[in-house]
């Protein structure tokens, strides 16, 4: 009955390598050119895995197969590069007209490059891979996942316990939605039957749009970021007027954004718990 109920260990495995393998040859590809696209596709694979792991760890009291360190610095760099570039698309489409302001982005852009170029090691990497293939897995009881699930559902409900939650509290609660979203998505594609009803229960559809809200809303909170920082160290007069108009019209947008998206997540909350 246990062997049936849980999902075999061959079919976490294969989970984990697909996945590794898949991070590692995007990681490569990053190295080779920084892709836009690439980036994007390296951190959405590094999060699913990074996701499942964490799955399995709770199994494992904590224990088991981690991402290293630099990995994860790598993909804090990518991030960082893909967030510089899809500035300059913003300011190229929207026709800002801050010539000096793009330069900066261009440099800050370059500057990772070469953080990512220190950061890059093709050794750890492969030995991560090889450590990821010869890990000893076990099988993954429906009580797990059931058990991670509802735990991510409760974070989720305590950084909206705040009457004014904030950027930080919001950011978490996508990363704790794209938690359920990527295991529940590992589940159906290994269609464990026992998962899968495990899964039923939650409401991926309505989570996938809030972390997609949430998503656009970060990128617009940067967006201003960016250009306030950039603001407090030009001296560029005619960039200084540009960008308070700027500010004065998307920062009322951006608010009124995290409110919509605060309400959407406590009627999620709210329906969850009827």
């Amino acid at each position: 009955m246990f062997e049936y109920m849980a999902m075999n260990k061959d079919k976490v495995k294969e989970i984990v390598i697909e996945k590794t393998d898949e991070m590692i040859a995007l990681c490569e590809q990053v190295n080779l050119g920084f892709d836009i696209k690439t980036i994007h596709e390296f951190r959405v694979t590094f999060k699913y895995l990074r996701s499942f792991l964490r799955l399995i760890r709770m199994h494992n009291n904590n224990k088991g197969l981690k991402i290293p360190d630099r990995l994860k610095d790598l993909y804090g760099i990518a991030g960082d590069i893909r967030e510089a570039q899809l500035e300059l698309e913003n300011n190229k489409h929207n026709d800002l007209g801050l010539t000096d302001y793009n330069e900066s982005v261009i440099k800050l852009i370059d500057d990772k490059k070469k953080q990512w170029s220190k950061q890059y090691s093709t050794r750890i990497i492969q030995k991560y891979q090889k450590q990821a293939h010869a890990h000893n897995y076990e099988n993954l009881p429906e009580a797990v996942l059931s058990n991670f699930l509802n735990t991510r559902l409760s974070l989720i409900s305590a950084h909206m316990d705040d009457l004014f939650p904030t950027d930080s509290m919001i950011h978490a609660v996508r990363k704790e939605a794209k938690d359920i979203l990527n295991t529940t998505n590992a589940v159906q594609k290994k269609q464990w039957s026992a998962g899968q009803k495990v899964a039923e229960s939650i409401p991926v559809n309505e989570l996938a749009t809030v972390a997609e809200e949430i998503g656009s809303y970060n990128d617009e909170r940067n967006h201003i970021e960016n250009i306030t920082n950039y603001s407090n160290i030009t001296k560029n007069s005619n960039d200084l007027q540009k960008i308070e108009l700027i500010k004065s019209i998307e920062e009322p947008k951006a608010e009124g954004h995290k409110n919509n998206i605060v309400s959407m997540i406590k009627d999620l909350l709210l329906k969850n718990k009827s």
